[in-house]
């Protein structure tokens, strides 16, 4: 069972501050701030949307240190060494105490190993669920209440170098938020399809699919398919063909990949079984278990309104 936790969501400016509103609204004990993180009151836990090595030069980690001074990098990165040989891996956050009694505690909690964009992925997710988990196994090792963790302050995590938009930086972080208040009471795949729907879906749209036909439309991005697209010119009605065409080839390349991870299709030529493990070395997946759970998210529900139509 999660522990009681008031959750203070920084942003300075007011599209990231409506974002946290809009996703956060049903879930309890939540302030939004539309401040830096040097006009905050006294707290408890900032988070640091960090990158793998500690290195605190930059964006919201810069203030960070700039205010508790160049001695908290220096610790954070000898933990990184001492703890991780290196490198933290993404997926992990650890307390770092301050110095300061009105500021006492800091959460190192990389988004990205190296700074650059994390757009499309679920790393804003994995870097809010450390962050809580962090906290959380903090406080059941306290004893004594005055040095528990009560008011945690999470900036907007992956919003900067990372390039994630601030509806989906919300998304995910709520997401977070909601599997801390209300963690599994038994471990299933169905629990397991829940919870991963969670986190990649959007009111039923699949978050990656989205996000790359998204980048596909955008002629800035940079990907050579959108500037392939943009050469053609197309009109209203022929852009709008080209992104259903789009739409099912991405369709059957993630659920022909996963397919395949399940031993039912051949990838690059060869078809065999895989056991699939997260980066904690936990099993995911002994083979069998995807195709069905695949097919309800990426067929099941097109596949529902065609009969219905009929």
């Amino acid at each position: 069972m999660s522990l009681p936790l008031d959750l203070w969501l920084i942003h300075p400016e007011a599209e990231m501050c409506e974002a946290f509103r809009d996703r956060f609204q049903e879930l309890p004990h939540v302030t939004v701030m539309e401040c830096r993180f040097e006009d905050l009151p006294p707290h408890d836990c900032f988070v640091t949307a960090a990158n793998s090595f500690g290195i605190m030069n930059a964006g919201i980690d810069a203030a960070v240190v700039n205010f508790h001074g160049y001695d908290l990098m220096k610790r954070i990165q000898h933990r990184i060494l001492d703890l991780y040989l290196g490198e933290q891996p993404l997926g992990t956050s650890f307390i770092e105490p301050t110095g300061n009694p009105d500021y006492p505690y800091v959460a190192h909690s990389p988004t990205m190993r190296v700074p650059g964009s994390i757009s499309g992925t679920d790393k804003v997710y994995a870097a809010t669920w450390a962050s809580l988990l962090a906290v959380y196994q903090h406080n059941i090792s306290q004893e004594d209440e005055a040095t528990k963790i009560k008011t945690v302050a999470f900036p907007a995590m992956g919003a900067g170098f990372g390039c994630v938009p601030y509806r989906e930086v919300a998304r995910q972080m709520a997401v977070a938020y909601q599997h801390y208040l209300d963690p599994p009471h038994r471990m299933d795949w169905q629990a397991v399809i829940r919870r991963q729907q969670a986190i990649a879906y959007d009111e039923g749209q699949q978050v990656e699919k989205e996000t790359l036909l998204k980048l596909f439309q955008d002629s800035k991005s940079g990907l050579a398919v959108s500037e392939g697209i943009a050469a053609l010119q197309l009109s209203e009605e022929q852009s709008r063909l080209m992104n259903q065409i789009l739409d099912g080839v991405l369709t059957d390349v993630f659920y022909t990949l996963l397919v395949g991870l399940d031993g039912g299709a051949s990838l690059g030529g060869v078809q065999q079984t895989y056991k699939i493990y997260d980066e904690q070395d936990q099993l995911i997946s002994d083979c069998g278990d995807l195709e069905a759970a695949a097919w309800e998210q990426f067929h099941g529900e097109a596949d529902s309104e065609e009969n219905t139509a009929d």
